[in-house]
């Protein structure tokens, strides 16, 4: 497992680039699992901030219903901010992290596109192309993410094609289910200067309850007061030092098993 930097009295911000709070788990067990598994990433420094970037399919709406709740979630209570885009969650303990507005289409060939720091909406089955468009069109940060089998054959010339075509105003998503060392289409990203953006991406099954937090990117410095939603898309797309990914993805078995349960049901 890649820990974040330790280094005594540092302030370092942890993002999980890919969220979904499953309405069929337990929010504040999600929520601590998920700050649980930030800490032990960042053992012994100082000063950490945590972020969650959700990615809500049609028919998820977590990020409304908690931003509704004017009482406490078991442990957890929110606060909107002073952005519509981002919730603020504190625990009993005072553990604080901040949850962004996002979501995620499927486009014509079942291929993926996260829209990031707002709440967009388009449907489902756009060409891969017009999606991407769309989110650009209205300033979101635009992620392409590796979805399992779904980077092969044509559909992998298609996200090629996009990175070509849209260059560096996309971001390509990793995740803690792929398996291997590299990936095709993840290279071709990092060799045109893309940014790379890894996440959990949480299925609805029972292992992944407390999965958020155990893959994603380090930032060095802490968020502002105001403008986060700005501060980390500029942070995301640049290589300051301190940016680096923390956490680590699933062996080859475990990913199998992962889509067999998925599948079973």
């Amino acid at each position: 497992m890649q820990n974040a930097e330790r280094s005594e009295g540092a302030s370092v911000t942890l993002v999980d680039g890919h969220v979904h709070l499953r309405s069929r788990f337990n929010v504040s067990e999600i929520l601590s699992a998920a700050v649980e598994n930030f800490d032990a990433i960042a053992a012994r420094t100082a000063d950490v901030h945590a972020v969650l970037l959700l990615a809500e399919a049609v028919g998820e709406e977590s990020f409304a219903r908690l931003a509704a709740h004017d009482r406490p979630v078991g442990r957890w209570r929110f606060d909107e901010s002073d952005e519509r885009c981002v919730l603020d969650a504190e625990r009993d303990d005072g553990r604080r992290l901040a949850i962004v507005n996002g979501r995620q289409w499927t486009c014509d060939n079942k291929l993926e596109v996260l829209t990031m720091g707002g709440d967009l909406r388009l449907r489902d089955g756009m060409p891969l192309e017009a999606c991407i468009e769309a989110g650009l069109g209205e300033g979101a940060l635009v992620v392409l993410p590796w979805g399992f089998g779904k980077w092969t054959g044509e559909r992998r010339r298609r996200v090629i094609a996009a990175i070509d075509r849209f260059g560096s105003s996309l971001v390509i998503g990793d995740s803690a289910a792929r398996p291997g060392r590299s990936d095709a289409v993840l290279e071709h990203a990092r060799g045109g200067g893309l940014p790379v953006l890894p996440g959990t991406d949480p299925l609805p099954i029972s292992p992944h309850r407390r999965r958020i937090g155990r893959y994603g990117l380090q930032l060095a410095g802490s968020p502002p007061r105001t403008g986060r939603r700005a501060w980390l898309e500029s942070q995301i797309r640049s290589s300051q030092p301190g940016t680096r990914t923390i956490g680590s993805r699933d062996s080859l078995p475990a990913a199998i098993a992962t889509q067999l349960r998925l599948r079973l049901g």
